[in-house]
């Protein structure tokens, strides 16, 4: 099997094909990658919750990249997506 086969199984595993509905709140996963904040902003701002929360701290491989928690900078990035600060909540660890 190619590595795009393997991909697709996951992918199709992993997709529920559901609407977004109105939930209690969206979660983003702290990682490298920054969009993760910008889709849960975007979400956010749609209407489809009261919070939003961001988990992460300096990882595996954030530690290298940033000076702050995972966390952090995606509440950052939120905010300046028109996120009102106090519909944030943060979860954070280092390790």
């Amino acid at each position: 099997m190619e590595d795009m086969d393997l991909i697709k199984i996951l992918w199709e595993y992993m997709h529920m094909n559901q609407p977004l509905q109105h939930a209690d709140c969206i979660i983003g996963l702290g990682c490298s990658d920054t969009q993760v904040a910008h889709e849960a902003s975007r979400v956010f701002l749609e209407g489809y919750a009261d919070k939003l929360f961001f988990t992460g701290g300096l990882g595996k491989v954030t530690y290298r990249l940033w000076n702050e928690p995972e966390a952090d900078k995606f509440a950052r990035i939120a905010v300046e997506c028109g996120v009102p600060m106090d519909a944030i909540r943060l979860g954070t660890s280092i390790y």
